[in-house]
């Protein structure tokens, strides 16, 4: 007798624990099932600093609302293409503030607008040599060498030459400046009414002593030679003009 109580108390527990875990999952199912999810897209490996985001490193991701991160991207095409400014982590949402676009360098520097093959270099001008304070983002110059040449005479003299030709500002040192001219005080006209003159903004040469060029690896070497061993000198190219200039100067004869 004792020992069917046992084998049914044994009976009862088994029942109870099954029913407990049972339960137990169907509550969890029902409180996931509840909870509202987003798509974000997130690393499916680890994606080191400075790389070109593909399609193979990310992936969708279901994530509850109020575990997504700010400016988290949810749709994979927003990504791929991109390059990431800081290390990515496996499994870790992506954020836009840390992805940066080819082409634009408005937030994340100005590495991100240079063209694979290209490089920055930035020269010092002056108001000689830097046409004035006219030339501005995006403009095309031609750069003018000034080298001391042996002449045939035995004498030595500055003889310039194009050095390069059709290159792309991409920075100035400084932005624009407007110079507010003030009013000149009311005047009266032949009919006897007066008119009073209000203050004008007038565009003025931008106060810039630095241009930051787009140049060739071979550009770059050239331009850095002729700052060294002599001068250089900017001329601003008309905006449509894409020709090629090869001008020579002689020095004249004595």
């Amino acid at each position: 007798m004792k020992k069917i109580y046992f084998l049914a108390f044994i009976c009862a527990v088994l029942t109870a624990v099954f029913v407990y875990v049972y339960m137990h999952n169907t509550e969890k199912t029902v409180v996931y099932d509840s909870v509202e999810a987003t798509d974000v897209v997130v690393a499916n490996v680890d994606i080191p600093s400075n790389t070109l985001i593909t399609q193979s490193m990310v992936k969708i991701e279901k994530i509850p609302n109020g575990a997504t991160v700010p400016s988290y991207c949810s749709d994979i095409k927003s990504v791929v293409g991109m390059v990431a400014t800081d290390k990515i982590i496996a499994g870790e949402q992506v954020s836009r503030s840390r992805l940066g676009a080819i082409g634009n360098a408005t937030s994340v520097g100005l590495s991100y607008e240079l063209p694979n093959g290209m490089r920055a270099i930035t020269i010092s001008v002056d108001t000689n040599s830097g046409v004035g304070g006219y030339i501005k983002t995006n403009d095309n110059i031609d750069i003018i060498q000034i080298l001391a040449e042996k002449q045939s005479n035995g004498t030595t003299a500055q003889v310039p030459s194009y050095l390069c030709q059709k290159v792309k500002v991409i920075k100035v040192g400084t932005s624009d400046q407007n110079q507010v001219v003030a009013a000149q005080p009311q005047s009266t006209s032949s009919d006897g009414s007066t008119s009073s003159a209000q203050n004008q903004t007038v565009q003025s040469p931008s106060n810039y002593q630095s241009l930051t060029l787009l140049v060739t690896t071979k550009q770059a070497l050239a331009i850095n030679y002729a700052l060294v061993t002599g001068q250089i000198r900017i001329t601003l190219r008309p905006v449509t003009d894409s020709s090629s200039d090869n001008t020579t100067f002689s020095v004249p004869s004595k």
